[in-house]
């Protein structure tokens, strides 16, 4: 049975990449910052920050319409909420038929009782609601726009590389960027010949990110990267990798690199969720959980809402 959430969200996926808009590039354009929940002052994991990203709003502060009202809030008429999804971990008391196959994603724990369930729920920016709570709100929080911190994008970017645990070896000097999955292997041209050190630290990062895959480290079911171009299984590993190098870009200041061949990637990506509406946060976890293992950080159980 179909799951409404899913293909919402998938939607409205699709109708960004149709008009040329890549979610997981938007984002980081964004002055606001990363999209944070209004109570609980965390940052929004996975697929949830691209989603966020992308809308008009120019508040990163996020709160359900129960956590609105709690606050002396309300949205304004008109206005329209934005869905969002977080993992649940449970052990059930008995095997459910009709459990999600996503669960699958994720290692399973010591106990094989424990499930991990997706919920969906419903979230207004601060920019959608009126009433005393906003402004007192405000007041707390004057400064939507965090301060920018001081580095040196070169060597964050470097101190990735370094901290990576269990890197794949990478050769420099070649023609085209890739990674050889049997070989375990990264291919690179030399830095100095990509225009822009966000260019070549982007295009390294989106390699990496096939190479989690490999059985040595994450061992991601269908991230072997010799599949042929344009096939779902190539749409769905290319989508893993492009948003996994977006989370990194925007851990290390950086601007997420044009892809080439953008117009192929954009309606391939754009048809593999045509075809499952379940993919884009099958991707976007994985992704996650990439990006998480690059840099080194434990996976949390649950996504906070």
């Amino acid at each position: 049975m179909s799951n409404p959430a899913y293909e919402r969200t998938t939607q409205r996926l699709i109708e960004l990449l149709k008009t040329g808009t890549i979610p997981w590039q938007q984002a980081w354009h964004s002055r606001t910052g990363p999209p944070k929940n209004g109570v609980s002052k965390k940052p929004y994991r996975g697929l949830n920050v691209f989603i966020l990203s992308v809308t008009a709003y120019t508040s990163p502060w996020w709160f359900s319409p129960r956590q609105a009202n709690e606050l002396g809030m309300y949205i304004r008429k008109g206005e329209k909420v934005s869905w969002i999804s977080f993992w649940l971990r449970y052990v059930p008391k008995q095997k459910n038929p009709d459990d999600d196959p996503i669960d699958s994603l994720f290692e399973e724990p010591e106990d094989d009782r424990v499930r991990l369930v997706s919920r969906f729920y419903r979230v207004v920016n601060l920019a959608q609601l009126a009433g005393d709570g906003v402004q007192a709100f405000r007041e707390k929080h004057p400064e939507d726009t965090p301060p920018l911190r001081p580095h040196n994008p070169t060597a964050a970017c470097e101190a990735v590389l370094t901290n990576m645990p269990d890197p794949p070896e990478i050769r420099f000097g070649l023609y085209n960027p890739s990674y050889n999955f049997r070989d375990d292997v990264i291919s690179m041209p030399k830095p100095e010949t990509f225009t822009s050190a966000e260019e070549y630290y982007g295009t390294l990062y989106h390699e990496l990110c096939h190479s989690v895959g490999h059985p040595r480290r994450l061992n991601r079911r269908g991230a072997d990267t010799s599949v042929p171009f344009g096939t779902p299984a190539y749409s769905r590993e290319e989508l893993v990798a492009e948003m996994g190098a977006a989370l990194l870009c925007a851990e290390t200041g950086i601007d997420t690199p044009t892809i080439a061949n953008q117009a192929a990637y954009l309606k391939g990506w754009a048809n593999a969720l045509s075809d499952d509406p379940k993919a884009v946060f099958t991707a976007a976890a994985q992704a996650q959980k990439t990006a998480d293992f690059i840099l080194r950080r434990s996976q949390p159980w649950r996504q906070a809402a």
